[in-house]
């Protein structure tokens, strides 16, 4: 029984604890049976002053406070170390995009990371390589294609001049081949 009583002006936080003394009784067969005689020798009685407990109580919780205000900071900063650690290497390929976006084609990405990231990183730089190899392609077709286009124009121009002197030639076999006939 505890409770709280006002000694002399004082308040006093008193508990009531008995003290038992039990002694198991034996069955007919040896075994304990299910009644124990119980005898209550004394009691004992302890007090404290409330205000003392209070004041114990309340700085205790202020430690527990302050312990969990800590945790709660310190979780905070771990929550932004790890938040961190995966947007950086996100803001770096967003960037390196943006510049393939752009055309740049000359950079790799790099990511201090050894997880998904990493991969996605390779995975950039694979297709920013890709690229940079199908523009070359293009490129040296593009390169053929002008000089065979040069070399058809080329052969086209000559092929008209000798259609037209062809065509004189025709015209003047005919002519004469007309003359011949009158």
């Amino acid at each position: 029984v505890s409770t709280t009583i006002d000694i002399k002006g004082k308040k006093e936080y008193l508990t009531i604890v008995p003290l038992y003394n039990v002694e198991m009784v034996n069955g007919v067969d040896g075994v304990t049976s299910a009644t124990a005689k119980v005898d209550v020798p004394g009691l004992v009685v302890v007090s404290m002053d409330s205000k003392q407990i209070y004041n114990q109580q309340k700085a205790e919780i202020i430690k527990i406070l302050g312990i969990g205000l800590i945790l709660f900071s310190l979780s905070i900063v771990i929550a932004i170390l790890i938040a961190a650690t995966i947007t950086n290497p996100l803001k770096v390929l967003r960037s390196h995009l943006h510049t393939m976006s752009e055309g740049d084609l000359t950079r790799t990405v790099s990511v201090n990371s050894k997880d998904e990231l990493l991969d996605l990183a390779n995975d950039v730089n694979q297709t920013n390589s890709v690229l940079k190899n199908m523009i070359a392609d293009i490129k040296s077709t593009a390169t053929f294609l002008d000089k065979y286009s040069d070399n058809l124009n080329h052969f086209t121009d000559n092929l008209s001049i000798v259609s037209k002197e062809v065509s004189l030639s025709m015209n003047s076999v005919a002519d004469s081949t007309h003359m011949q006939s009158n």
